[in-house]
C-alpha cells in the first residue's frame, strides 16, 4: 500500500522483530525534548525516543502504543522507530464493544 499525498509510511521494530507498520497521516513520538508531531513530507530528522505514549492516526482513528526508549528516523516520507518494547493500548475513534442482551 503506497501513501497518498497526505500520508506516509511507518515501521516500528523491537529486538524481537517487526512490531507494526503501515501508512498513517499523523504520528506523535515521545522524545527527551518533548513530543514530536510528524505529518507527511516532514523534514528528515534523527532523534531519541523516551518511554511513553506513541500515537498513530489514520482515517479518523488514533492508535496508542506504550513504547520503550529507542531511536527515531524520519526520511523520504517514512518514519522508522527502533524501540526496546512496544505494547498496543487503545484504539480511539473505534466503535465501543457492545454487550449482547440475553433473553
Amino acid at each position: 500500500m503506497s501513501p497518498g499525498p497526505a500520508a506516509f509510511t511507518y515501521q516500528i521494530s523491537t529486538p524481537d522483530g517487526a512490531f507494526a507498520s503501515g501508512v498513517c497521516e499523523f504520528l506523535v513520538i515521545p522524545t527527551s525534548r518533548g513530543e514530536i508531531g510528524v505529518l507527511a513530507n516532514h523534514e528528515p530528522i534523527l532523534s531519541d525516543i523516551v518511554s511513553g505514549e506513541l500515537r498513530i492516526s489514520r482515517a479518523g482513528v488514533t492508535e496508542r502504543y506504550r513504547v520503550g526508549k529507542g531511536i527515531l528516523e524520519i526520511a523520504a516520507n517514512s518514519a522508522t522507530l527502533l524501540v526496546e518494547q512496544a505494547v498496543t493500548r487503545i484504539h480511539e475513534g473505534a466503535p465501543e464493544p457492545r454487550e449482547t442482551a440475553r433473553a
